[in-house]
């Protein structure tokens, strides 16, 4: 029995369960930096403040200037036009037979494109909030919110 006793000794030596270590001093400012760290309540009260920072952000959105671009390309697979010069010029010889008074369309475009080839289109958009009614008053009374929630944290 003796003979055991040495090596449980030396087994839990060489393990380090024998000597444990001590343990490490912090100074002040450490261990309550690990304490905050540490600390839920404060976590979600800070979390709260981002989160009150964000809706400053989203009040404001309403203020800003926006603009928008948007484009389209169609490709058809065959294009259509009509060569308004020369029906209306039929038109016209007709009319100036029947009422013996010449008819004449002059000024017309030589083609009308019904359905183009290719089709290329854009357009833009710049909004430009001059009056929010309530714009204002949201982005004032979320600003104070966020700052009551930051002094908090």
């Amino acid at each position: 029995m003796h003979t055991r006793l040495p090596v449980v000794l030396l087994l839990a030596s060489a393990l380090g369960l024998a000597a444990e270590a001590p343990p490490a001093t912090l100074t002040q400012e450490e261990a309550l930096a690990e304490l905050e760290s540490r600390n839920l309540t404060l976590a979600q009260v800070r979390a709260r403040a981002g989160e009150a920072r964000g809706v400053v952000r989203q009040a404001l959105a309403g203020l800003l200037p926006t603009l928008g671009v948007g484009g389209s390309y169609v490709r058809n697979n065959q294009g259509f036009s009509l060569d308004l010069q020369d029906a209306f010029g039929q038109l016209g010889a007709k009319l100036s037979a029947a009422l013996h008074t010449p008819v004449t369309f002059d000024g017309l475009p030589g083609k009308a494109v019904i359905q183009p080839l290719e089709a290329f289109t854009g357009q833009g958009t710049l909004r430009l909030p001059l009056f929010a009614a309530n714009g204002y008053q949201d982005y004032l009374a979320t600003t104070e919110a966020a700052l009551a929630a930051e002094q908090s944290a």
